[in-house]
């Protein structure tokens, strides 16, 4: 059977620039090394990391990206980046007469942690509502990372109309991101904004908010004390962090982590089992420097999990 994933939402041109943070100060000044250019975006790097996950399934498995391009040089190297990691670019609308969106990461040379700052030209096009009846056809998930507004919500909707499994990702709270929650089957959010959502910072009555929004199944993630989950039966449980030998690059560690709980999730993983093994992906993620993963790094993961479940 053949497994197709949409990923919905943003991408950005990452312009990335290595620096000491503790010598961070207002009127000062610091070397850097060259500036790098990446592809990135919460949904972009998810996309990129199932793609790479499903490469040991060939043609049974593939990934159809959903957003927003530019008009410019960043825009033609975003649809080149999906070519070249085997996305299907079937779901892009270019933004006609404007430059890409863009992110400025600064990224500390000693723990890998970074500060980012976003750039969306004036005028930039959200996504629309719909998307073409070919897209859907032969769709098993869709993913959304909570970037795109409304048009996420309603091809949430409609995938539940459709019985299309849906994730979400949200990293801001607003009356659209909370009708995103409740069309979606699974929410999987930093733990700031589930808090700030249900406000409480206790476990499980969070988790219990999210759910009473309308979302199945919850979970947060909580850096290096790991994620804790409810499922659908309302049983809280907990997976540890996995942190590499070393950290290179946090940047898209959280988005790994959703492409590796769908990826477990569609092949049969149970919640628990999904969980863990998005703590395995962001892990390697952590271990590599840009805002996803090498494919090669993904690649014996994939392959593993499709033997474990069988």
């Amino acid at each position: 059977m053949r497994d197709k994933v949409i990923c919905v939402g943003r991408n950005n041109v990452d312009i990335i620039l290595d620096v000491d943070f503790a010598r961070l100060r207002p009127d000062t000044k610091q070397p850097s090394g060259p500036a790098r250019i990446v592809m990135g975006g919460q949904c972009m790097n998810a996309a990129a990391t199932l793609a790479a996950l499903g490469q040991s399934r060939g043609e049974a498995f593939s990934v159809v990206y959903a957003g927003v391009t530019g008009d410019d040089e960043n825009g033609v190297r975003v649809r080149e980046f999906l070519t070249a990691r085997g996305i299907d670019g079937a779901g892009c609308i270019t933004a006609v007469g404007l430059p890409n969106t863009a992110a400025y990461i600064l990224l500390d040379r000693e723990t890998g942690e970074r500060g980012i700052v976003e750039t969306v030209p004036e005028g930039y096009p959200p996504y629309p509502s719909t998307l073409p009846e070919s897209i859907w056809k032969g769709a098993s998930y869709a993913y959304f990372d909570g970037m795109d507004m409304p048009g996420s919500v309603a091809i949430a909707q409609e995938a539940r109309e459709r019985g299309v499994p849906t994730l979400c990702d949200v990293e801001m709270v607003s009356e659209d991101t909370l009708a995103l929650i409740a069309a979606c089957d699974t929410a999987i959010l930093p733990r700031p904004v589930a808090g700030e959502i249900a406000g409480t910072d206790e476990l499980k009555p969070m988790l219990e908010k999210l759910v009473a929004l309308g979302a199945r199944r919850a979970a947060v993630t909580m850096g290096a004390e790991g994620t804790a989950g409810l499922n659908e039966a309302g049983e809280l449980c907990r997976v540890a962090a996995l942190p590499p030998e070393r950290i290179v690059d946090t940047t898209g560690a959280g988005d790994a982590f959703h492409a590796g709980f769908l990826f477990a999730d569609m092949s049969g993983a149970g919640f628990e089992a999904a969980l863990r093994f998005g703590a395995e992906v962001a892990s390697v993620k952590c271990a590599h420097a840009g805002p996803s993963s090498p494919p090669d790094a993904l690649h014996a993961l994939g392959a593993g999990l499709g033997q474990k479940v069988r």
